[in-house]
């Protein structure tokens, strides 16, 4: 990706990783909070190349189509300056700290 100035890398998780509280022992959880964090590392690192990193995570209340539609968005062209960002999927219902 680096070669051609050009790449996109979008990770997909669950929006339950944004709550360390919730945590506990769940791997899948914990899984999700390093996925949040090599994408920021990534962006920090390769955003000076043309690729963009960001994390898409799917609320409770969000379906496989919804998911889609901001990946192929993110994907795009238009959102070619949207590096290391964490967007949720679930109709507006996480806090947005963190």
């Amino acid at each position: 990706m680096s070669g051609r100035g050009f790449g996109r890398l979008i990770y997909v998780g669950s929006a339950n990783s944004r709550d360390v509280q919730e945590l506990g022992s769940d791997l899948g959880l914990v899984a999700g909070l390093g996925m949040r964090a090599l994408h920021k590392v990534v962006a920090d690192e390769c955003g000076a190349d043309g690729i963009t990193t960001t994390a898409v995570l799917r609320g409770r209340i969000a379906t496989d189509e919804d998911v889609a539609a901001c990946a192929v968005w993110l994907a795009s062209d238009v959102a070619g300056y949207l590096t290391g960002v964490t967007i949720s999927i679930d109709g507006g219902l996480a806090s947005p700290v963190f």
